[in-house]
């Protein structure tokens, strides 16, 4: 049995209306309905996340005899502010002499920044450390800076990291521990910053972690898709079996990422969750 009450149809305990939708109430329905959508794939694609950061295992062994040499790769551009700090940090380095280099590569600097180089080098003569001018020959400059650097390099395991940054005392043993340890091609790891106790910064370092842990969670589930080259280490010898940045090299950035797909076939992973707190406070 059917009654109309003001145009309001009540069929089967249902109610409908005879008035057309304006489009103002389909774009807000339409709106409601994506909304909806983004909120659901967003959440399994977190849960997918929070999977694959669960898959990642921890690694914390440090080995006391060193097998790999490393040749450290550091373009730079103006960072005569940043140099002194990375300088000191590399000196300080937990690892044999003997058994790293360092390359300092000059993408165009108009500072200061060579000057400090080679006061370092002159305070410290028995720590290997060069200073060369990067060879550009395409679109992007710090890719043809470590392209150089490499086609110099002595050692078989490249490591990079960028002129802003500080490295760990244990930076480099802690790669060789876990080249020893998983024979692995390739390291991924992660890079923080430095802040002043303000709300700001303490929201751009959670912001930068989510995205770290977004890393981790990529890698655990073995579909990478960040990566950080200022915190890489990779085989010399699969850098030239891949061809290098060959493919990519018309694009500005890209020097870790791309790096990194051309090597998921036996890539390994540094566990991020040990590592991150000894980046954390450098």
């Amino acid at each position: 049995m059917i009654f109309s009450v003001d145009n309001i149809l009540f069929l089967c305990g249902k109610c409908t209306t005879n008035q057309k939708q304006t489009p103002t109430e389909f774009l807000y329905f339409s709106m409601l309905i994506l909304t909806i959508l983004i909120t659901i794939i967003y959440t399994l694609l977190i849960g997918v996340f929070i999977i694959g950061f669960d898959r990642v295992k921890s690694f914390n062994k440090l080995k006391n005899n060193s097998i790999n040499s490393f040749s450290i790769i550091i373009p730079f551009r103006d960072e005569a502010e940043n140099l002194p700090d990375l300088l000191i940090s590399l000196s300080q380095i937990n690892y044999p002499k003997l058994m790293f280099e360092v390359f300092m590569v000059d993408d165009d600097s108009t500072d200061n920044g060579k000057e400090i180089i080679e006061n370092f080098k002159k305070a410290n003569p028995t720590f290997s450390i060069h200073l060369i001018k990067s060879i550009n020959k395409s679109k992007s400059p710090k890719k043809d800076a470590i392209e150089t650097a490499i086609q110099l390099a002595r050692f078989d395991w490249i490591a990079t990291t960028d002129a802003d940054c500080k490295v760990p005392k244990n930076w480099l043993l802690s790669f060789d521990s876990f080249i020893q340890e998983n024979n692995s091609k390739m390291i991924c790891a992660p890079v923080t910053y430095q802040i002043k106790n303000t709300f700001l910064e303490q929201f751009q370092l959670l912001d930068f972690i989510s995205l770290i842990g977004t890393t981790i969670g990529a890698f655990g589930v073995k579909n990478p898709f960040l990566c950080n080259g200022a915190n890489l280490c990779y085989s010399k010898k699969v850098f030239f079996e891949v061809g290098g940045f060959e493919g990519n090299n018309s694009i500005s950035s890209g020097d870790d990422i791309f790096l990194v797909q051309d090597n998921l076939r036996g890539l390994s992973l540094i566990n991020f969750r040990v590592l991150i707190y000894k980046f954390l406070f450098l």
